[in-house]
């Protein structure tokens, strides 16, 4: 893979350190078959708090990035943080078509399609106001094993104000100047790691649906693999696996893979009662709650 992907972009010298999500991105546009395994959809709805009307936007995502600071315990919680509703002010205003000014502005997101796989990045850095620097979170989250998910139709709020229509954007037009929006590039090199006809047989549920928000029911996830970030800075570090196979838990580090065991595996998802002790060993300090950084779920239904 690694060979493969310096014949497509010489920015992947392996040699360099990169980040893994980064690492990630690169490698959907390359392949549509991971591509498609990969990707949701979600609905971002504005409301101008000044003449009450409504943008919805729709995008699709690879990845959803939630905050882990100090007040968030669980990665519920911090899913829960990304789908509530968030209030665009200072630097951040919205940019309403109608009023034609810059005002305050509430923003919600919802998400409309799952994918086969999801993808969730734990975002453990703040950064220092004087020195402009990135700094590591080092605080523990509660990761859960299986992941339900409630479809619903965030298009059909029941906020009571007019709505703008416009044919050339999704439901709405109007700005917004930062906020949680993270745009990528939706392309797909030719030249990649795979074909539209490679892994039909991965034990996967099916994506044919446009939306999950008409199924009035609960759509489920396992979680399968988790990517950790050793390193006391975002800026280097070395990145390990933990995977799943059937019913057994493995530490990939480089060419060295181990089984985890049940007590390691407590650890890592932050199950166990939290202690002051420090790691006793390397292993210990490897297989950290604190080190988690990309979570894969794959869809059971």
């Amino acid at each position: 893979m690694l060979r493969n992907a310096n014949k497509v972009s010489s920015y992947w010298n392996a040699t360099d350190q990169q980040d893994a999500l980064e690492f990630f991105d690169f490698l959907m546009d390359a392949s549509y078959c991971y591509d498609m395994l990969f990707t949701g959809k979600l609905e971002r709805q504005y409301i101008c708090t000044g003449c009450d009307s409504i943008c919805r936007r729709q995008e699709s995502y690879r990845n959803i990035s939630v905050t882990c600071n100090a007040q968030v315990r669980s990665l519920k919680g911090a899913l829960d943080n990304y789908q509530a509703p968030e209030y665009l002010t200072g630097d951040n205003l919205y940019d309403c078509d109608r009023c034609k000014i810059k005002t305050v502005g509430k923003c919600q997101t919802w998400i409309q399609k799952y994918p086969s796989v999801l993808t969730i990045s734990l975002i453990k850095y703040d950064v220092n106001r004087e020195s402009g620097c990135y700094g590591k979170v080092n605080n523990l989250i509660k990761i859960d094993l299986e992941l339900p998910f409630e479809a619903r139709c965030g298009g059909q709020s029941n906020i009571d104000v007019d709505e703008i229509e416009d044919g050339d954007k999704v439901n709405g037009g109007g700005k917004v100047n930062g906020g949680r929006e993270r745009s990528r590039d939706s392309g797909h090199n030719s030249r990649g790691f795979g074909t539209e006809n490679e892994d039909r047989d991965l034990d996967l549920v099916s994506d044919a649906s446009t939306t999950d928000t008409n199924q009035n029911s609960i759509i489920r996830y396992k979680l399968t693999s988790i990517i950790l970030h050793i390193g006391a800075s975002v800026a280097s570090g070395h990145y390990v696996t933990v995977v799943r196979r059937q019913q057994e838990w493995f530490l990939v580090d480089d060419h060295k893979v181990s089984r985890l065991t049940s007590q390691e595996l407590d650890r890592l998802l932050n199950n166990e009662e939290p202690t002051s002790t420090p790691p006793k060993t390397e292993r210990d300090r490897i297989i950290d709650n604190r080190n988690t950084y990309l979570l894969f779920y794959t869809r059971t239904m």
